[in-house]
């Protein structure tokens, strides 16, 4: 119903935007599986599958993530076609995750948004490495920032 899906868009916005981190947070994605799946499951696990499809396909979760988000009021109007309001919440819910990832979109865009990889390459570790991240130099920094080099 509206009412769950609003206790649903509760949380997810809770999640983005909690006064606990200055009205900072994550991008919703998550919570808002958690919330279509309890509200309208068959609506939840579509958009839970493009994101899947997308995630094989093009190795970028934040890609996926907008790609399942954006079929949310498609799945519902197929799903569930009388209720109207479930469309236009589920148009806000999906615009309002698919704005937070306004910074993925424009990676996405010039090339540069990172792919998901399970195992570990000489590219990703290079990346890793000219970003001064999980290099043992790196590490010594950290542990020691005034020791000589």
């Amino acid at each position: 119903s509206a009412h769950q899906l609003l206790v649903g868009l509760s949380a997810v916005l809770g999640h983005m935007f909690s006064p606990f981190l200055g009205f900072k947070g994550g991008k919703g994605v998550a919570t808002g599986v958690g919330a279509m799946i309890g509200t309208m499951p068959a609506v939840g696990l579509s958009c839970f599958a493009v994101f899947f499809v997308f995630m094989f396909l093009f190795k970028m979760v934040s890609l996926a993530s907008v790609a399942g988000t954006a079929t949310l009021p498609i799945w519902a109007k197929v799903y569930i076609p009388e209720e109207t309001q479930l469309f236009w919440l589920g148009s806000a819910f999906a615009a309002l995750i698919i704005v937070k990832h306004h910074a993925n979109i424009k990676r996405i865009i010039k090339g540069e948004e990172p792919k998901f990889s399970l195992k570990s390459d000489d590219s990703a570790n290079q990346k890793q490495a000219s970003n001064g991240l999980d290099t043992q130099e790196g590490a010594a920094e950290e542990a020691e920032p005034n020791a000589p080099s």
